[in-house]
């Protein structure tokens, strides 16, 4: 028998001494775990929540749910249309993002971006380029045409605001609810509430207890052609604050109330105790305060109303105080008042109980009141309290001003008048 032999190629190893066990150090690995899993149970995928609005889209249809979860963002390619309201998320708040050429979002008819919850703030980042929010023409029926807060909540809106065109039936025709903080540019433009019904509807595009516009550093504001039924055509609160140092702010052409027997109370601001707005250029021009009782064609403030920067309030009327109605007025800076008009008292500006002061130069021109001959103080009529004019810098010069009755320029029923220098 011949034997072939085979040489496989295996190899016994040699026999090796024994290993010592590792050791692993886990006391930073367990926090670590434990603060995966936390992610995790708050959001099971892991990622950020993000969703792409085709152009003309609806955001239903594009597949954003009812009530987004928090970061979520959401990119517009083009123009999209909210057809079911939007419950707003806690957290980190919602994104969303326009398209590089500008995005208008048309909120339908009964829709809105909502939070109900009580006590509970919410924060709408608005990037990308800009989004309009305008509505279809046909009023709501809702508080609040595009926004609605609890009256507990705030909302904060990083980035720029832009509305047109929103109409409500009831109050606010773009925001209602809370506190409202914009600190970019504001622009709201022909929205209204209380929109051809009969009733007391306030806040002709904004609505909140605490309202702040435009506040960050170079931000501008423009309110043009809101109306509200009864309060604060362009604005109404409780606290109201708009500008900033270096901003344009435009309030013009607003307007509260009807005729007789609504009343409107602060054309283009109003707030039940302050108004403050601050800008390089204040433009307070061509708001109506409109109806028996009507106060404050511009702005009324029951307590105090502070202008800082050079002011042009010209052609505003209303019933009494054509364009200022407040306890206290306080203007730092210039001031131009020029054709404002009162049925009552005060063509331009109206005292209750406080007083008036404008630090710089003053000029009011061809204002005027006039009611059965009773109207008081053509251009000022201060109740009771001081008039001081021009306290800084410049001259006051008062011409062309008529009254009805009593002080063609300024009627002051208890108090002091006083200035550098006054020029008829």
């Amino acid at each position: 028998m011949i034997t072939e032999r085979f040489d496989t190629g295996f190899r016994m190893p040699a026999p090796q001494p024994p290993r010592k066990m590792q050791r692993f150090r886990t006391s930073g690995l367990i926090p670590l775990i434990l603060a995966c899993l936390a992610v995790l149970a708050a959001d099971p995928s892991g990622v950020q929540a993000q969703y792409t609005v085709p152009d003309g889209d609806t955001f239903a249809g594009a597949g954003v749910p009812s009530a987004p979860p928090a970061d979520a963002v959401i990119d517009l390619e083009g123009d999209a249309i909210l057809s079911a309201s939007l419950t707003m998320p806690g957290g980190g708040g919602l994104s969303i993002n326009g398209a590089a050429a500008g995005s208008t979002i048309t909120v339908n008819t009964g829709f809105r971006f909502s939070n109900t919850a009580a006590n509970q703030p919410r924060t709408l980042t608005l990037g990308g380029g800009p989004i309009k929010f305008t509505g279809t023409g046909t009023p709501s029926t809702q508080q609040g045409g595009v926004f609605f807060s609890s009256t507990t909540s705030s909302l904060t809106i990083n980035g720029d605001l832009i509305a047109d065109g929103n109409l409500t039936t009831n109050e606010g025709g773009v925001f209602y609810g809370g506190a409202l903080t914009v600190a970019g540019n504001v622009t709201l433009t022909n929205n209204a509430a209380g929109y051809n019904v009969t009733g007391i509807y306030s806040g002709g595009a904004i609505r909140g207890t605490t309202v702040e516009l435009g506040t960050a550093d170079g931000s501008n504001v423009t309110l043009t052609g809101n109306f509200a039924r009864n309060t604060g055509g362009g604005v109404g609160g409780s606290t109201v604050t708009i500008g900033n140092a270096n901003a344009v702010v435009i309030l013009d052409n607003n307007t509260a109330g009807t005729e007789n027997p609504s009343s409107g109370t602060g054309g283009a601001a109003v707030a039940a105790t302050t108004v403050t707005i601050e800008g390089s250029t204040i433009s307070l021009s061509g708001n109506r305060a409109v109806g028996l009782g009507g106060r404050g064609g511009g702005i009324s403030a029951s307590q105090m109303a502070t202008l800082t920067g050079a002011v042009t309030a010209n052609n505003n009327t209303a019933y009494d105080g054509g364009a200022i109605y407040s306890a206290v007025i306080v203007v730092n800076g210039t001031f131009a008042a020029d054709s404002n008009s009162a049925v009552f008292n005060g063509g331009a500006l109206r005292m209750t109980t406080g007083s008036i002061t404008v630090t710089d130069a003053t000029h009011l021109a061809g204002n005027t009141t006039g009611h059965l001959n009773a109207g008081q103080g053509g251009a000022i009529y201060g109740g009771s309290g001081d008039i001081k004019l021009a306290t800084q810098s410049g001259d006051a010069t008062l011409t062309g001003n008529v009254a009805g009755g009593h002080g063609g320029a300024i009627y002051l029923a208890t108090g002091t008048i006083t200035s550098a220098t006054i020029k008829a």
